[in-house]
């Protein structure tokens, strides 16, 4: 039916994601991560989050695929991920033990975030500022949606900086092969690369 109405608006190549039943409408942020979370994880028009292969919905091993993602500074990878893992951590209803237990498994996730990626060679002093901006607004919103998008802003930045870090990294690589080819004198490109016909005709003349 969903899909129908899209196409008859134009959208031909529409998809739909549902989420499992949900009996209150304090449940509706729920209930639209596993919605976006079956449409991020399923490859038909129609995905259910119940009906997922193999779906998985405990929170460390949610995060794990966040983790993962971040490391290849992959943004499309980094939002189903994102998604997927506050699917799990969302809270079951509005109570305040729910909403204290939401607040905790987030923490515990920008810690253990920036823990990982500090191991890894991210700059730990924008870790622990983002880190510890990220877990204020969460340990004081007043609504699962407002710890949500704080979490969701601060694994972004992270993956900004891991997008940077392997910038500067490449950027070391082409210096030091600057350095070590100086003497050769070899025309070397700006990506670091340097034509075979040049090195092949250095080597036949020195």
């Amino acid at each position: 039916m969903l899909v129908r109405i899209a196409r008859m608006q134009g959208f031909q190549l529409a998809r739909v994601g549902i989420s499992s039943l949900h009996q209150q409408s304090v449940e509706l942020l729920r209930a639209y991560h596993e919605a976006a979370s079956a449409l991020e994880s399923g490859h038909s028009t129609v995905n259910c989050f119940e009906t997922l292969p193999a779906p998985d919905k405990q929170p460390a091993q949610a995060l794990g695929r966040v983790l993962k993602a971040l490391q290849l500074a992959d943004s499309t990878a980094t939002s189903a991920s994102v998604r997927e893992s506050l699917a799990s951590a969302a809270p079951a209803a509005a109570s305040v033990s729910q909403l204290q237990q939401a607040r905790g498994l987030l923490t515990w996730a920008c810690e253990h975030l920036a823990r990982e990626l500090g191991n890894i060679g991210v700059g730990v002093s924008m870790l622990n500022a983002a880190k510890d901006r990220a877990a204020e607004i969460i340990m004081s919103s007043p609504s699962s949606f407002a710890m949500a998008e704080a979490f969701r802003e601060y694994v972004d930045k992270l993956r900004l900086q891991m997008v940077q870090m392997f910038s500067q990294r490449e950027e070391k690589i082409v210096n030091e092969t600057h350095r070590l080819l100086s003497p050769l004198r070899l025309p070397i490109s700006p990506s670091g690369l340097f034509p075979a016909s040049s090195l092949i005709s250095s080597f036949s003349y020195t």
